[in-house]
């Protein structure tokens, strides 16, 4: 898992980061920091509209996969069943 928040926000993580923080809550709003930091920088990067379409087409493709493994598991229950 760190490895690959480490290859998509460009962050270096290892196991003394995250054990040094005492709570859970914490430790996500570090990260929440970070991703909105590189977020930011990606956005003032592009032109606002491709920008746009680009979020756009990350959400959809999101939800995408979201629906095809929901349409799944439902099916792997039918055949139990």
């Amino acid at each position: 898992m760190i490895s690959n928040f480490e290859k998509i926000f460009h962050i270096s993580l290892d196991k003394t980061d995250i054990k040094k923080y005492n709570k859970i809550i914490d430790f996500k709003n570090f990260l929440n920091i970070k991703i909105t930091e590189f977020y930011d920088e990606k956005k003032s990067q592009l032109n606002e509209d491709i920008f746009q379409d680009i979020t756009k087409s990350i959400y959809l493709r999101s939800i995408d996969n979201l629906r095809v493994e929901h349409i799944d598991e439902m099916q792997q229950l039918r055949e139990k069943v």
